[in-house]
């Protein structure tokens, strides 16, 4: 499909993400991103772009569609491409230094404020974009919350985001797998989505995912798909007050070892969560 014609109208540039993108993504996810484009280009809702379908599209905005269409085509997930992703109604800057916030984890987010926790102190451990910890923020906003990352350039976003969103949170460069790295203390919440994916399923990874996002935020060390959890539970036990909440997002292969880990140290009310497609993906626990 040709969307360089000169009288190349909006139905062409729909017709040619389908037919160019099929091939990587379902029906589904090619649909989602199309809206995307149309709503961060033209502030175009899907009604619109019915509507507007016939229209006849100016060269510049050509362009800039065919240029956002070659790059899905070559890989690039589209919040970088966009360089910006909504989460809990936050807009966030991401770019290939972070991991692109997921679906389940504003899950874990809306689930904590179902809660009704009302921490002094919060922590988000492997912040990433500040995702977790900027949602802490603004949810409570009277709470001191620190965000923790391996990644320099990871926290050179969530600063970022931090001041677009006027939401102070305190950034911790840190590797949490050393013995000698100490969480902050008088945590009553401790939130973590940690590298998970183990090494041996890579392959199996989406192209866009492994090729394109930090592996430093996807994969766990090679043959302990647990290493991230353990030591943050053990360093919690010395970080979180007395009633401290735990709350980990895990692989659903293994959410049910994390759980037992957390019961082998003794950790109460230690709890197994589904996600919405139902797969145990949450583990709760208390200090």
């Amino acid at each position: 499909m040709d969307i360089s014609a000169v009288d190349a109208p909006v139905s062409s540039v729909l017709a040619a993400f389908r037919e160019r993108l099929c091939a990587q993504y379902d029906a589904g996810e090619v649909s989602a991103m199309t809206r995307m484009v149309f709503k961060e280009h033209f502030g175009w809702d899907p009604a619109m772009i019915e509507i507007r379908k016939t229209e006849i599209l100016s060269g510049s905005d050509r362009r800039h569609l065919l240029g956002i269409l070659d790059r899905l085509t070559e890989g690039e997930p589209l919040q970088y491409i966009l360089g910006a992703v909504e989460f809990q109604g936050m807009p966030l800057k991401v770019d290939q230094r972070v991991l692109i916030p997921r679906p389940e984890t504003e899950e874990l987010v809306a689930a904590i404020k179902e809660e009704r926790i009302i921490p002094a102190r919060a922590l988000d451990v492997g912040t990433g974009s500040g995702c977790i910890a900027l949602s802490m923020k603004k949810c409570y906003p009277m709470a001191e919350v620190f965000g923790i990352d391996v990644s320099q350039d990871a926290l050179d976003v969530a600063r970022m985001n931090s001041e677009d969103l006027a939401l102070p949170v305190n950034w911790i460069l840190g590797n949490v797998l050393p013995n000698a790295f100490v969480l902050p203390d008088r945590i009553d919440l401790l939130v973590s989505n940690p590298p998970y994916v183990p090494r041996e399923e890579e392959e199996s990874l989406a192209v866009h995912v492994r090729s394109r996002e930090p592996h430093v935020a996807l994969f766990a060390p090679a043959n302990d798909p647990l290493a991230f959890y353990r030591a943050i539970a053990t360093k919690a036990m010395d970080a979180l007050v007395p009633g401290g909440r735990i709350r980990f997002e895990g692989h659903w292969k293994y959410s049910a070892e994390v759980a037992d880990l957390l019961r082998s140290m003794n950790y109460k009310d230690v709890r197994l969560v589904k996600d919405m497609s139902g797969q145990p993906r949450f583990i709760h626990g208390t200090r």
